[in-house]
C-alpha cells in the first residue's frame, strides 16, 4: 500500500508507483500483491 491510488480506478487498493519513467500500477487483495501493469510515461493509458 506504498503507491498513490489509481484515480482513473477509484479503488483503495488499486495503486501505484512512478519509477523513472514508467507507471506501474498494482492490486493488492488480502496478503497478496497483483501487478495489473507497467506503461512507459510517454503513453496514454485509458482503463
Amino acid at each position: 500500500m506504498s503507491g498513490r491510488t489509481i484515480k482513473e480506478i477509484g479503488r483503495d487498493n488499486a495503486r501505484e508507483i512512478i519509477y523513472g519513467n514508467y507507471r506501474i500500477m498494482y492490486l493488492v487483495e488480502r496478503e497478496e500483491v497483483w501487478v495489473t501493469g507497467i506503461v512507459h510515461g510517454a503513453r496514454n493509458w485509458n482503463p
